[in-house]
């Protein structure tokens, strides 16, 4: 499949729940955190396999290989990606603020390489999530500026090659105006049409009968949600729907 935004084939593969946290606002997320797997000629769809069926304690939220992406967590869940046990902290980023991506590799003569075409579909893909979410590129980091960790290993044995993969993201975004206002209207109305049931605690999506009067009050400022949606009862729901027909809204 394909996302807006993103010229590249993108998969949902959805990891194993112990890899991931609890959830947490979109609007919580301030980094990008680049990460490579090391392994020797591994695939992000191979690793999505690997993380779906097994509990590691740790994951990312998306990997890259040389043709696609896969997305093994959701942004809006915490992965458990960046925070090193033992090793100090170096900047503010740690999990709860970031998205891991993390880049297929592969060995030549016995040292770890990123591949040049997962370099360029890291690139495409972090364009797509500092324009998604706003992250300038200073926020854009290794592994290694969170905690020391060598981490991805290439570009931190040769710098080079981290300051040439920074100074490309920093290029023109190739997204159009058209495309970022689809983007936008696209994720509104996700948000305007799913409620987080305040009695339950379930996320669901809002029927159609509900679905024009939630839409007004929405654009009154009357109701006001959340990346997850709206948090209100279906108990609710239904009140301010009869509410609407009898014309107190208008």
């Amino acid at each position: 499949m394909y996302i807006d935004g993103l010229d590249l084939p993108y998969y949902n593969i959805p990891s194993n729940p112990a890899n991931y946290g609890g959830y947490r606002a979109l609007s919580f997320i301030e980094y990008i955190v680049i990460h490579f797997t090391g392994n020797n000629g591994d695939t992000d769809t191979g690793n999505g396999s690997y993380f779906g069926r097994t509990a590691v304690g740790v994951g990312s939220h998306l990997f890259i290989d040389n043709d696609s992406c896969t997305q093994s967590i959701p942004f809006d869940r915490i992965a458990f990606h960046c925070e090193t046990k033992g090793m100090k902290f170096k900047c503010d980023c740690r999990n709860v603020n970031s998205i891991g991506v993390e880049m297929c590799s592969t060995k030549i003569n016995g040292q770890y390489v990123i591949p040049k075409e997962t370099m360029l579909n890291t690139i495409k893909v972090v364009k797509y999530l500092m324009q998604r979410f706003n992250i300038p590129a200073e926020r854009v980091i290794r592994h290694y500026d969170v905690c020391g960790k060598l981490c991805p290993e290439p570009w931190v044995r040769v710098a080079s090659e981290w300051q040439e993969f920074k100074k490309l993201i920093q290029e023109e975004n190739e997204m159009t105006e058209a495309q970022v206002r689809e983007i936008a209207k696209k994720e509104a109305n996700d948000m305007v049409y799913k409620y987080r049931d305040k009695v339950y605690n379930e996320i669901s999506e809002v029927p159609e009968w509900g679905k024009a009067t939630v839409q007004k009050l929405y654009d009154k400022g009357i109701l006001k949600g959340t990346d997850k949606g709206l948090e209100i009862s279906e108990t609710l729901l239904r009140v301010l729907v009869i509410n609407d027909r009898a014309g107190i809204y208008n």
